[in-house]
This record gives C-alpha cells, structure tokens and sequence, in this order.
C-alpha cells in the first residue's frame, strides 16, 4: 500500500514542516540548510550523516529533532521518530500537530495504548463545540474499532491478476460480466483510458485494447458495466459535451462493438460532478456519486429510477448511505439486496473503508465494516463482486509503485445472496438465422414476470435469477410456436453454472390441400405440473396453459393436440390411462379460457413414447411429460 502511506506521509510532513523549522540558533540553521542542500543534490547518505553529527552536538535542539522526525517518517521507521515527536510535543503542548502525528505514528508501529493516550491529550486542548474536537472523537471510535478489527481479522487472501491487465502504470475500477468482459482503467501520463479484455474458463486474458470513443476531450474516468455485457455507462469530464465537469454517459453493445456515447441527460447531470455510476441488474435503478446540492455534506450516493423510459429526479439516499463527510464507489450486487461502497464518514480503520448492506423486505439495514484486513489505516478503493458472490476484484498498490487489480475470495458473512443466468440464443429451426423474439420469465412462486427482448442481430438475450425459485421460461414470436423451458434453482448450488439455451422456433405452416402433409413435430410444454400419479394440474401451470391460450388466439387458424406421457414405472394400462387424463386435465383447462373445443383434441400414450433412458430418475423425469402438436383446420 505504498502509494497510500506515501500520501499520508506527506501530509504528516507537511504539517510538521510548519512547527519548530527553524532553531534559535543560527549555527544549527546553517546546518540544516547544509543537510537539505545534500538531499536535494541526491546525496542522501552524506545528508542524512550530517544530520546524525548535527544532532550529536546539538541534542535538545527542536529544529533538529523536527529534520530527524520528518526523516524517519518517511523511510517508515515509526519507532524511530516516536521518541522524537514525544519530545517535540512535550516542547509544544498546545500544538495539535504533534500529537496526531505520535497518534498516527502509533497506529503504525500497533500500538493502540498509547494511540489513544496521544488521542485523549490532543481532545483535552480543544474547544467541546469545534469541529476538531468531533474530529478526534470519530477518530477515538475509529482506534477502537481497529483494535478490535486487528485482534480478529477476516479472511483475506487477494491475487495480483498477471501482467496483461496488469502494467508499469495505474490499473483500476475492474468491472466483470458473465461472458468474461472485462474493462477496467488505466491511467498513463496523467490520461484516464478505458481498456476491455476477455477472461477465459482458465482465467487467461486477452491482450487489452483501449476502448475509443471518438471525439472525447477529457479523462474517461469511473464506468459501469453490466452483467451481461451490452451496456456500458462512463463519468467524463468533458465539458463541450455535457453540463458540468463529469457527466454521466451510456453506450450499448452492437454487434460486438460499442456504439456512440450519449450524455444521460439534464434530469441526472448537473453543473456539478457526477461520477461512479452503477445500474440495478434489472436497469431500473441508477446509483452515482456526486457533490451537488441536496446531499448530506461531502460526496453522497444518489439514485435515480428508470419509469416510463424516463430517469427520475436524483435522490440523495439516507443514513444508512450517506454522511457528512464523503460516500463513493456504490456497487449493488445482481441479487438486488446487497450493497457495497466506500465511506470516511463512519466508524472503521480510518480514512475510506467499504462497507456492505443489506435489503431485508424492503428496507436497507445498517452498513457492516467489512473488516480488516480488507479494510486498513489508509483509504481502501472501489469493490466490484462477482455473479456468484464469492469473487471481488478491486485495486491496490500492495507494497508497489502502482496501483494493479486483485481478486479475492469475500469472507461468507459480507457475499450478497447467490444469483445466476439464464443465456438464451433463439434462432429459426428452418434457416438457422437468429430472431429477436420476446421472452417472459416467471417466478413459479411470487408469479413476478421478467419480459426481454432477445437481439435481432444475435437472438441472444440473458436474465439474472435468484436461487432458491423455479422459472418458467418462454419464448415467443410472432408466426412461430412457443418454446418453453423450466428452471429449477432450489439448490444454491446450482448457481455456479449458468443455464445456456439453444432455441430453434418451429414456424407455424400453413399446410396447402395440394401439399404432401408433413408430420408436426410435438412441442414440450415444460411447466405443466401435476403431484406423483395424479392428474390434477399444479397451481404453477397457470403460465403455461396461459401460453397455449395466447398461442390459439393469435393463431386462429391452427389447431392442437395435447399429448400426454409417462414413464414405466406401474402397469403400462395405468400409465396409459393416467396419461390421458393428464392430456385432458390440459384440453379442459384451455377450453374454460374460452377457447373453441372443436380447436383442440387430447390422447394418452402412457410408456409407449420415451425419449429417455427409463433406467435413471433423470431420463424417467423427461418421460413425464406433456406436449402438443399443431395441426391445420
């Protein structure tokens, strides 16, 4: 982490450059002068002698100690200067300075004792009501949240990704999709760039390529990518092309390259920044970072709902979120219930640590620290967590000269719920061409209904599903027969792979007189749900008998034939019976929705039909099955 304490170094320094530079004696200032000349001709080791031999003749001079102090620092020698800025400070009493600094330094070397005790000494010479004295307050529940953080640290065990992503300059804000997208920042000469890669199942990188986007006079700074892949939003600072100094814009994925930018618009933008946006896996709901009116001091979370196709005015979220100081980096997981961004404004090791929170039945609860040592002394940077929960990728220097990017294994108590994907690819099962065609996907349980649209150039389309439901999926298109698909992901760990659909759409013929009859294939009718030997239909059928409904309505020229199967298990003259009255359990249920009995015919073929090995539970489960075929009136 050395970029963050050479940072924190220098702000201790300059602080103490300030206090007992120079000495009574015009001796050892002529001395000083000497030992800053060496340094800044680069002899260090000749200027760092002749401090030691300055100190030797002159061992109570403060100006001196102040030199030997502000060295140490910054070589990290902690304990070395903590026996100087005791001195220092029993000198000053009344200077402030000192005594953060034997506070900060104690922290370093561990020693949270004697932390505090420097702590109390600098609160008992402020004025109760300032500012500094709520400073060093928050600064006291921090040295006991990070004693206690220390002496029972989480797992951590974060992994340098190789050197194709990672180079010579900054890389950072990794963001992860589920085809193995990845895009993340690098900055060189000052420039903010975006580059994309594509992690493989082995975990390999492609070589990244900076992502262009034409005529952009600015840093390309904090993005979002989506977990599928097709929507990319980015904070530029371009002012010829927005209404403040970041703005947010958007791009969309065609045919494999990303389109033009496009400013989202007044209703979020304003002549302030707004930075770091991130998108609900639904894309309903926008959360971004910005120092605009209406927050609660500092940087706050805002977040704006997609309605009617229109973003609502930004809100700026609560307590939970916000404080008065600075919030950044909001990650909301795909599960839609878990939270992680970065605060200075809350009890934790100091300066920015992340935090998680959660939704429990609507409501956000109260952040969690994540723990150190995750979370250190310095500040911690933006937390990108993967599908399944169990990968977190972020940036560190970790003892380097630049910041990389790591992955980590994030401790069971801070992983959001798992979630996984369902990737379709729909296709015409005559000319093998991909179709755009509209997909719903139903919670068998809550009956709450996704509705996509699956691409015309790729027929390919995905979803975030929670685990622990089963999904009824289908498929339609104008012309074309309903495909459906049942997903069961009572298991959670079913989440760890995702379920992928190769969907051929069988078009709807129109057979004439003078035509050889083609025999109809029969379609799988996948959510139709009866309990063990029986033949009444399970509520959870609702959706697919619906689907058959639709499918007559708008297709008036068309007539089916519901046929039901069964697997071997019992007497094959029971099978067969049970199958036909599952058949007509199904005839029965269209035709109460009012469609015309002459449209429709049902028959049973029991064991007589598999398309499975009956010898294992899972080739019987295919057997039990229903189907239709279309035929012409």
């Amino acid at each position: 982490m050395m970029i963050r304490l050479l940072v924190l170094i220098l702000l201790i320094g300059s602080a103490l450059s300030g206090v007992a530079q120079r000495s009574s004696n015009p001796k050892v200032n002529k001395g000083l002068q000497k030992v800053q000349s060496l340094a800044n001709a680069g002899k260090t080791a000749k200027s760092k002698k002749y401090l030691t031999k300055l100190a030797s003749k002159y061992p109570d001079d403060l100006a001196i100690m102040n030199k030997q102090a502000l060295g140490y620092l910054n070589q990290e020698h902690y304990k070395e200067a903590i026996p100087l800025l005791q001195k220092l400070a029993e000198a000053n009493p009344d200077k402030l300075t000192y005594w953060y600094t034997l506070y900060d330094t104690s922290m370093k070397t561990g020693d949270f004792d004697q932390a505090k005790e420097y702590l109390n000494t600098a609160i008992s010479k402020v004025d109760p009501d300032s500012d500094q004295h709520n400073k060093i307050t928050r600064d006291l529940a921090n040295l006991q949240f990070a004693r206690e953080a220390i002496q029972n640290p989480v797992d951590f065990n974060p992994v340098r990704w190789d050197e194709e992503v990672n180079s010579a300059h900054l890389e950072y804000l990794p963001s992860v999709a589920i085809d193995g997208t990845v895009i993340f920042t690098r900055r060189q000469n000052g420039v903010e760039d975006l580059y994309m890669t594509h992690r493989d199942t082995s975990g390999a990188f492609s070589t990244p390529e900076v992502i262009d986007f034409g005529n952009i006079n600015g840093n390309v700074g904090a993005h979002f990518l989506s977990t599928d892949g097709q929507t990319l939003m980015v904070s530029i600072d371009d002012p010829r092309k927005g209404y403040g100094s970041y703005d947010i814009f958007y791009t969309r994925k065609i045919n494999g390259k990303w389109g033009q930018l496009k400013n989202l618009g007044k209703t979020v933008n304003s002549s302030k920044s707004e930075i770091q946006p991130n998108l609900s896996a639904d894309g309903k709901e926008l959360y971004f970072v910005s120092n605009r009116s209406g927050g609660m001091g500092g940087t706050d979370i805002y977040l704006s709902r997609l309605e009617n196709n229109q973003w609502t005015t930004p809100v700026a979220l609560g307590p939970n979120f916000n404080t008065a100081l600075n919030e950044e980096s909001p990650f909301i997981h795909p599960d839609g219930k878990t939270f992680y961004y970065r605060s200075d404004g809350r009890v934790g090791m100091g300066d920015f640590d992340i935090y998680v929170l959660r939704n429990e039945d609507g409501e956000w609860g109260e952040p969690t620290n994540i723990g150190y040592p995750i979370n250190t002394e310095t500040s911690e940077g933006a937390l990108f967590v993967d599908i399944h929960g169990q990968k977190a990728y972020y940036a560190s220097d970790a003892g380097l000269d630049n910041l990389d990017i790591f992955e980590f294994d994030l401790p069971y108590a801070y992983r959001p719920d798992p979630v996984t994907y369902v990737l379709l690819k729909v296709f015409d099962s005559d000319t093998d061409q991909p179709l755009d065609a509209s997909v719903s996907i139903v919670d068998l349980g809550s009956g709450e209904e996704f509705k996509l649209l699956t691409s015309s150039s790729t027929g390919e389309q995905s979803q975030i599903l929670d685990t622990g439901n089963s999904y009824a999926i289908t498929v339609m298109r104008d012309g074309y027969a309903f495909y459906s698909a049942h997903v069961d992901l009572e298991d959670e760990a079913s989440a760890e792979v995702p379920y992928q659909y190769t969907i051929g759409l069988e078009p709807i013929r129109v057979v004439e007189e003078t035509r050889k009859e083609v025999k109809p294939e029969p379609i799988l009718l996948s959510n139709i749900f009866f309990n063990s030997g029986k033949d009444i239909l399970l509520p959870e059928s609702a959706t697919e008998i619906q689907n058959l409904v639709n499918l007559l309505i708008e297709n008036q020229s068309i007539s089916i034939v519901i046929n039901g199967h069964t697997d071997n298990v019992g007497s094959e003259s029971d099978n067969l019976e049970l199958s036909e009255r599952r058949a007509k359990a199904v005839y029965e249920a269209v035709v109460g929705k009012g469609i015309d009995q002459a449209r429709l015919a049902y028959q049973g073929y029991g064991e007589s039909v598999p398309i499975a090995d009956n010898d294992t539970e899972e080739g019987r489960s295919q057997n039990r099955r229903t189907e239709f075929v279309i035929i012409n009136e």
